[in-house]
């Protein structure tokens, strides 16, 4: 397996675990950072972005839409479906270490979240 198909299944491993709420199988590095578009504060260590990952799971499903991936970093352009059946498009930018998730940035288009559209 390529270095580049290893990162692409660590990416699908962290949504599907988002998508099934068993964010317990997402790879993530003890030190990792989470970035989240809407969060004041990064998320800091694999405790605290489980934590934030399995709050916000029950709400939204996510679809891969495209990934790139390079080196030891990913792009993954997704589309997030919300409980109330909203559709956000996003963008997660990802850093691997050692076959696990080392830092996240997203990246959402939340103009829908707050206007009300579909």
């Amino acid at each position: 397996m390529s270095d580049r198909d290893a990162i692409r299944q660590i990416i699908e491993r962290y949504i599907a675990g988002i998508n099934s709420g068993d964010v317990a199988d997402i790879p993530l590095t003890d030190d990792v950072e989470f970035h989240g578009a809407m969060l004041a504060e990064p998320r800091r260590g694999a405790a605290a972005v489980r934590e934030h990952l399995s709050e916000i799971a029950p709400f939204v499903h996510i679809e891969l839409l495209e990934l790139i991936v390079e080196d030891d970093a990913a792009a993954a352009m997704i589309q997030l479906r919300t409980v109330t059946d909203q559709t956000i498009t996003g963008l997660g930018l990802f850093h691997v270490r050692d076959g696990a998730i080392r830092h996240h940035r997203s990246f959402t288009d939340t103009h829908r979240l707050f206007t009300g559209q579909r």
